[in-house]
C-alpha cells in the first residue's frame, strides 16, 4: 500500500496558533486561536483572536467567516447537525487567567454566530466531543491558572464534565 501524500493547497488568512477546525460538511471552520507575535513592524498583539475562516475541502479557498463576538483562544470546536458548530470554553493566555464559560454556535450555511448557554464551569485545554443525538460532552480542563488561581504556578484544574444540548 503507498504511503500517504500531503498537498500543498492555498494558505490561511493570518497566521494563528491555539486555534481549533472542525468540519462541517464540505467547510472546515478554523476559529480563533493566538496571534504570531511580534510583527515586522514592531507591534505586538497580545490578546486571542476572534476572527474565523472558512476553508472549501471542494475549491481549495479560503475565505473569511463572520468574526466571534469576542477573541479566544485554547477553545474547543464540535460539529453539530444540520452545518453547525459549537464553540466553548477557551481563554486570552496560559498564565493567570480564568476558563470562559461562554459558549456559541456557528451556522456554517448563514456564516453567523449565535450566544449560546454556556458551561457551568469556564475551562481551557479541556477535551470535548460530538454525541449522538446533536450534543456535545464536555470534561475536564483547566479552571483557572496563576495568580487567577490563587498561587504564582498554579494550575486549578476541575474533574466536571457536562453536555451541551442545543
Amino acid at each position: 500500500m503507498p504511503a500517504p501524500s500531503c498537498q500543498t493547497r492555498a494558505n490561511p488568512l493570518a497566521p494563528r496558533a491555539r486555534h481549533q477546525a472542525v468540519r462541517a460538511g464540505s467547510v472546515v471552520l478554523v476559529t480563533g486561536g493566538s496571534p504570531p507575535g511580534a510583527g515586522g513592524d514592531g507591534t505586538f498583539d497580545p490578546f486571542s483572536r476572534a476572527t474565523a475562516e472558512r476553508f472549501d475541502a471542494v475549491g481549495g479557498v479560503w475565505t473569511a467567516a463572520e468574526d466571534m463576538p469576542a477573541g479566544r483562544a485554547r477553545h474547543r470546536a464540535v460539529p453539530l447537525p444540520g452545518g453547525k458548530v459549537l464553540i466553548a470554553g477557551g481563554t486570552n493566555g496560559p498564565r493567570d487567567d480564568a476558563g470562559f464559560a461562554s459558549a456559541l454556535v456557528y451556522d456554517v450555511t448563514g456564516d453567523h454566530w449565535a450566544v449560546a448557554g454556556g458551561l457551568t464551569v469556564g475551562r481551557w485545554a479541556f477535551a470535548a466531543t460530538a454525541l449522538p443525538g446533536g450534543s456535545a460532552l464536555v470534561t475536564g480542563g483547566i479552571a483557572r491558572s496563576g495568580l487567577a488561581a490563587g498561587a504564582a504556578d498554579a494550575l486549578d484544574l476541575t474533574a466536571t464534565t457536562e453536555v451541551f444540548a442545543p
